[in-house]
């Protein structure tokens, strides 16, 4: 029988998905070995365990030449400790916490990282106990202030610019490390950023759903950005995670928000259509107007924003939009929340507010002329 043809046998192994497969291939021929081991190592997970941080490390470190230079990605993902586990460094059970800190510093001398994935929790449920039972302080929060902080630390830099970075369940807390020079450098380069928050955490009081004060500053949503995604898993402020009113990134493309509040304030309306010439994708996920950013009643003596009038802005405003997705009971993964409307009494209590017939026919009509207008796009 006579061997594949190279060009064959290569294009056979660029379709294997499976890293175990991968790795099997690399041990059955030294031809085969040289295909597959780009890709067996060009996304790299590691866990906050003692096993899986040796392992990255000795992937990282050994003979660059060989391993590390096929290092694309790199995903952190948390994992729960057993409870019946030790005590370690930085006051974490269950793997060395000096060590973890080491395995963040190797991030940034490979040499053609691209992508980094930041998974802070494994659920968004409960929050676990810390270390000595105590609530005020859970593990995956300790785990977040610590990657920024270890983060912060790298004056050198990367040696590769990062393009993406998702960063998934994030708690939303102000963390100095953040406004640091290095993180926003770090952040300067990227192309696509992807962050997506957990629900809150009852050991931090959380700031008002209309508050203004910021997670990250101005300058860390690079103007490089084709690509920007900021999802949450509550309602919450349009400037929660970066000062949206005071932004414009010039190559904008592509935005996804979820759960974010539409006002008379016109915050997000705004920053939207300061992206009119750039933005062909927009998606909107249980993105309620609100009556109101105050604790009191909706009744105003002033008519309400209406979603005609957005529909309508942005039909006259978003220049070269081409994909238009907007969801009122789904949120990005397809699960429905009836918590949240089209319109809701305030930012606080999230009352769905119906309003009358004649309002819900302005806004179906407004929205079917964007969409027709989007759609006429598509098809030039």
């Amino acid at each position: 029988m006579k061997p594949l043809a190279p060009e064959l046998l290569e294009a056979i192994v660029a379709e294997v998905r499976s890293p175990e497969t991968l790795l099997q291939l690399r041990t059955a021929s030294s031809y085969l070995n040289t295909l597959a081991t780009p890709l067996a190592f060009r996304s790299i997970c590691f866990i906050n365990k003692d096993n899986s941080l040796e392992r990255f490390k000795r992937i990282a470190n050994y003979d660059r030449d060989k391993l590390a230079q096929h290092i694309r990605e790199v995903i952190y993902q948390y994992e729960e400790a057993d409870p019946s586990e030790p005590v370690r460094p930085y006051a974490l059970r269950g793997f060395d916490g000096t060590s973890f800190v080491e395995t963040l510093a190797i991030l940034s001398q490979l040499p053609a990282l691209e992508s980094l994935v930041l998974n802070f929790r494994s659920h968004d449920g409960p929050f676990s106990l810390g270390s000595d039972g105590d609530p005020s302080f859970p593990p995956e929060i300790v785990l977040q202030f610590l990657i920024f902080k270890a983060l912060g630390e790298i004056d050198q830099g990367f040696a590769s610019p990062l393009k993406s970075l998702t960063i998934n369940r994030l708690l939303p807390l102000p963390h100095p490390s953040l406004r640091e020079p290095t993180i926003i450098t770090l952040l300067s380069t990227l192309t696509h950023l992807t962050i997506n928050t957990t629900t809150n955490c009852s050991a931090f009081g959380m700031p008002e759903p209309h508050s203004d004060r910021s997670v990250f500053p101005k300058g860390a949503l690079s103007s490089s950005l084709v690509s920007l995604q900021l999802h949450h898993a509550c309602l919450r402020s349009p400037n929660m995670l970066a000062p949206i009113t005071e932004i414009r990134l010039p190559h904008l493309a592509h935005l996804s928000l979820q759960r974010h509040y539409f006002s008379g304030r016109c915050e997000v309306e705004n920053f939207i259509t300061r992206h009119g010439e750039t933005l062909v994708e927009l998606k909107l996920f249980l993105c309620p107007m609100t009556l109101s950013t105050v604790k009191t009643s909706s009744r105003q003596s002033k008519r309400p924003r209406q979603w005609a009038q957005v529909w309508d802005r942005f039909r006259s405003e978003l220049k070269v939009l081409k994909c238009l997705v907007v969801s009122e009971r789904n949120d990005s993964n397809g699960v429905e929340d009836n918590g949240l409307g089209r319109y809701i009494d305030n930012s606080h209590s999230c009352k769905v507010v119906n309003l009358g017939k004649a309002e819900t026919t302005d806004d179906e009509n407004a929205y079917k002329r964007l969409q027709e207008v989007v759609e006429s796009r598509v098809q030039v």
